[in-house]
């Protein structure tokens, strides 16, 4: 396990071994985070956290200062711990077994202040109805968080449910659990991406507003889920920064226009995952290899169009952005030590 707190002893610094980035109060953040035990040592347990800084994107310089340094107590238990931009704040999630994201917490990152949502088994009224062990916390609102029913459904307590929010066409069976149709896949800046049964079996895939369940765009896709890999907690959704263009794996949307873009494999075209999205429609991602990659695997990093859909294939040097902004992207790459480095790039 990571030591938050590094070794004092041989001034080995801290391991930040990720980051995201963060929209709140129209402002963006990056927070860089590292997990593990802070305050061991011989006489003390410690205690397990997520560790967050803080920075404002408008910050400069060789040595910026975080906004604010924030310590969230967790206790993961299977190595499932997420920590991403939740629509309302910052979400952590974790968990043990098939509750991978059971527990959660939230943190307003212009205050700093954190919020436990407790065991989201407990929070859905509907769970009196239907099977609710493993639900999960998938983000937050300004009304508390969304919860992911186990047995199917979704929605945020005592504000919204699923059932009322389904897209045309969508079955209204309930499963053998007493479960609901409809099942939240990916979450980013206030949007829910939700994989819907249709009445002619195949899948709808809707965004929903995490404040009000409304839908904002749909499509229909071959893709049966955004985890194909119980291993891992599957393809995250990224939005531009603007909200008008949402990506999560395979999946684009256009919430202007209310559309989708479905660019899994057909026939002889692989499929594409995405990894983030301009202002402009241009998204840039993968190839996926499907079962033949393996670790030395070189991915084809590929720029796709979501106004035609046509993916074009990039150099192999390319590095593709984490997140682009207004004038810059911010670039994650790991050097031949495997320390993390961090470039914010100014568009040419």
């Amino acid at each position: 396990m990571d030591d938050t707190e590094g070794d004092p002893d041989t001034a080995t610094p801290a391991e930040i071994p990720d980051l995201t980035v963060v929209s709140q109060d129209g402002r963006e953040f990056i927070v860089a985070w590292g997990h593990g035990m802070k305050g061991e040592d011989d006489l003390h347990d410690g205690k397990e956290v997520v560790q967050l800084a803080i920075y404002p994107v408008q910050g400069s310089g060789r040595a910026v200062a975080p906004l604010r340094e924030v310590s969230v107590p967790v206790d993961d238990g299977d190595g499932s711990l997420t920590v991403r931009d939740g629509g309302s704040g910052l979400l952590i999630t974790w968990g043990a077994g098939i509750t991978l994201n059971n527990s959660a917490a939230s943190v307003d990152v212009t205050t700093g202040e954190v919020t436990q949502h407790g065991d989201a088994d407990e929070l859905m009224a509907q769970c009196d109805d239907a099977a609710c062990y493993g639900s999960e916390v998938e983000a937050t609102s300004t009304h508390g968080p969304v919860v992911d029913m186990a047995a199917g459904g979704f929605g945020v307590p005592d504000r919204w449910f699923s059932l009322d929010v389904a897209p045309k066409g969508a079955s209204t069976r309930r499963s053998l659990m007493g479960g609901w149709n409809g099942r939240v896949e990916a979450a980013v800046g206030g949007h829910l991406v939700a994989r819907w049964a249709a009445e002619s079996g195949e899948a709808i895939w809707a965004v929903h507003a995490a404040e009000t369940g409304k839908i904002e765009a749909t499509t229909t896709c071959s893709v049966d889920s955004l985890r194909p890999d119980e291993e891992r907690p599957g393809y995250p959704a990224v939005a531009s920064r603007d909200g008008r263009y949402l990506a999560a794996g395979p999946l684009a949307f256009d919430l202007r226009q209310r559309s989708g873009l479905c660019l899994a494999g057909d026939g002889d075209r692989k499929e594409v995952l995405l990894a983030s999205v301009r202002d402009d429609g241009t998204a840039y991602g993968v190839v996926s290899e499907g079962e033949e990659a393996t670790d030395d695997s070189i991915q084809t990093r590929v720029q796709v169009s979501l106004a035609t859909g046509r993916p074009t294939a990039l150099g192999i040097d390319t590095e593709i952005p984490m997140a682009p902004l207004r004038e810059s992207a911010v670039f994650l790459t790991r050097d031949e030590s495997d320390y993390v480095r961090i470039s914010v790039l100014r568009n040419r």
